[in-house]
């Protein structure tokens, strides 16, 4: 079923069988302070105009993408992402403060340009408005595109730092830089600003296929393609 499918089969289950306020949405590779999920709930409650919470999450200690130049006193303080932000123009999404050591840099709740789906706390009148996951991503940039939905809707998106949680990174795709993520993450990113972009960045979305198709690896060139095509959603084995 995917990250958004099984995700959204979570939402409808807890709708209909608690009727919650809130949704909490938890990755299972992840480790997490005990009082993360308070901050998150106390933030919403404190800023009526967020749609959603997203915490501070840090690599899990050993799972940094250069693991080899932490020294032990310095895993678990790894930052994985301090908020998203969107490049229009280089057709990049990126985690504020990836691979730096925190040092109180990220220290005030901000507003973002996206959440992550490893974690975030959502509003149950959010989702009614803007629906659940978009299935033609199935994984990597739904929630680039759940964001971008939320804004759409006036909502806004917010960075709650004293909410922690470490990130098994890549747990659930062959670890970092597999052809299963490679694949996903190359297509959706087409598929994503394609969608919300302007026509200048669309143009740009093209350009960025066909050198793919042209130049990419074996897995980049097969990601252009499905997404020239309109193969969206699951596809087949990676």
């Amino acid at each position: 079923m995917g990250f958004t499918g099984g995700n959204n089969l979570g939402f409808a289950v807890a709708s209909r069988e608690f009727n919650p306020d809130y949704f909490l949405l938890l990755n299972a590779d992840t480790l997490v302070q005990p009082d993360f999920l308070a901050h998150l709930l106390a933030s919403l409650h404190a800023h009526p105009d967020w749609g959603l919470a997203s915490p501070k999450i840090y690599f899990a200690p050993g799972c940094e993408f250069h693991r080899t130049d932490y020294p032990a006193d310095q895993r678990g303080h790894v930052i994985w992402f301090a908020g998203g932000s969107i490049d229009w123009d280089n057709l990049l999404t990126c985690h504020r403060g990836v691979d730096e050591i925190d040092r109180g840099q990220f220290e005030h709740e901000t507003e973002l340009d996206f959440a992550t789906g490893c974690c975030f706390l959502i509003r149950r009148e959010v989702l009614a408005t803007t629906g659940v996951f978009d299935d033609q991503y199935f994984l990597y940039y739904e929630d680039t595109d759940l964001s971008a939905r939320l804004k759409t809707h006036g909502f806004k998106l917010g960075f709650v730092p004293s909410s922690i949680v470490w990130h098994k990174n890549g747990g659930a795709t062959n670890g970092s830089g597999s052809d299963l993520q490679t694949f996903y993450q190359t297509r959706n990113r087409l598929h994503f600003f394609a969608t919300y972009g302007n026509w200048r960045v669309r143009q740009r979305v093209v350009r960025l296929a066909w050198r793919l198709l042209r130049h990419g690896s074996k897995i980049e060139q097969l990601a252009a393609k499905h997404w020239f095509l309109h193969r969206l959603g699951k596809q087949i084995a990676i």
